[in-house]
């Protein structure tokens, strides 16, 4: 029996996300309004997640172009990019680094928690947030971008159909972007999730919310080593359960 990393350790946050995923699909669209791929990658039954793992690849961000599920092309859009396994804040690891759309990345860009950032720059976590899917809280990067209304390609649940090279499927069903990853200078033992969403402004605060998301089946990652991953994941849930049966609590 197979036993999949977010399987694991996802708690609290489930009926979060799956009310979020619902309201992300309608009658019309059998796909979501937002969706992750990754060229040549394939669609993890376990995890539940469009993985590669090729340490070179491309990310893809799809949004819908026509209908009610239509997306202001004007709009903000963001991708989590987070480091996995979910760890503490501190110490703060030395993980190397990686390129995303021609950028480099490392530990002193990243923030910690769960996105979005606020307008103060945290990341706490609260219930109008990206739901924690055995992912957060860690350290991520939020890549903002807009679509490119002249780039669109044919309909696709990603869930169903992963891999797949939009320039290759003509049509006006769907935009996209796509980004570069570079994923090869990345330590051993590391890897990186990707998330879709848009924010909204709660009530003109400075608390910044969800608005529309990728549903959590349409997400990606790099994951090189998967059976590494699981065995890291069964370890860190071993330790929380060895923790809290001696009156404990993980720091």
């Amino acid at each position: 029996m197979q036993i999949g990393f977010k399987t694991l350790l996802r708690t609290r946050d489930a009926m979060i996300a799956l009310c979020l995923g619902l309201a992300g699909l309608n009658n019309v669209h059998a796909t979501p309004t937002l969706q992750l791929d990754i060229g040549g990658g394939t669609y993890d039954p376990v995890d539940e997640t469009i993985i590669t793992m090729s340490g070179d690849f491309t990310l893809y961000a799809y949004a819908h172009a026509t209908g009610s599920q239509a997306i202001d092309v004007s709009k903000t859009h963001y991708i989590s990019i987070a480091l996995t396994p979910s760890m503490p804040e501190f110490p703060a690891p030395d993980f190397g680094s990686f390129i995303f759309a021609g950028n480099t990345f490392d530990i002193s860009d990243m923030t910690y928690g769960v996105p979005p950032i606020e307008m103060d720059g945290s990341a706490e976590h609260d219930g109008t947030d990206l739901g924690q899917h055995g992912i957060f809280e860690t350290y991520f990067y939020e890549y903002a971008f807009t679509f490119n209304p002249s780039q669109k390609r044919a309909d696709v649940n990603t869930q169903d159909d992963p891999g797949t090279d939009p320039a290759g499927n003509s049509g006006g069903d769907l935009y996209y972007m796509g980004f570069d990853v570079d994923a090869s200078g990345l330590a051993g033992g590391y890897f990186l999730h990707f998330d879709l969403y848009n924010t909204k402004v709660k009530n003109k605060a400075s608390d910044i919310d969800v608005n529309d998301f990728a549903p959590f089946s349409h997400d990606a990652a790099y994951v090189p080593e998967p059976g590494s991953l699981m065995l890291f994941a069964i370890a860190l849930v071993s330790l929380g359960a060895s923790r809290r049966c001696n009156g404990r609590t993980l720091v």
